[in-house]
C-alpha cells in the first residue's frame, strides 16, 4: 500500500486537492517533518515501548488518512498543516519496526 500511496501522491495533491505546482512542497513538507522528528518517536518509544509506540503511530495515521477528505480545494496551508503530521507519523513504523527486527534477531 506504501507503493501506490507513493506513487500516486503527486497526481492526487495538484488535480484531487487542486494544488498545482504546490504539491511538490507539500511533498518536501512531508519528508523534512517526517526527518525532523525522528528524535522524538525514539524518545516516545523508550518511554512507551517500541510496539505500544508502533501501535500508536498506526491508530494515528487511521485517524489522519479521512482528513483528507475534509482538506478544501487548493488550500495549501491546510493541507501543508496536515501533511506535516503525516510526516511526522510516517518515520515511527519503518525505524520501530527495523529495531523491532533487531531485537527479535
Amino acid at each position: 500500500s506504501g507503493g501506490i500511496v507513493a506513487t500516486l501522491f503527486i497526481p492526487m495533491a495538484r488535480e484531487g486537492l487542486g494544488l498545482g505546482q504546490q504539491a511538490y512542497v507539500l511533498l518536501l513538507i512531508y519528508f523534512f517533518a517526517g526527518v525532523a522528528l525522528i528524535p522524538l518517536a525514539v524518545w516516545i518509544s523508550y518511554r512507551l515501548g517500541k510496539h505500544l509506540t508502533m501501535a500508536l503511530s498506526c491508530l494515528i495515521n487511521v485517524c489522519l488518512i479521512p482528513c483528507i477528505y475534509f482538506v478544501p480545494t487548493g488550500d495549501f496551508w491546510t493541507a501543508a498543516a496536515l501533511w506535516t503530521l503525516f510526516g511526522m507519523n510516517a518515520t515511527t513504523v519503518p525505524f520501530l519496526f527495523r529495531a523491532i527486527m533487531a531485537d527479535v534477531a
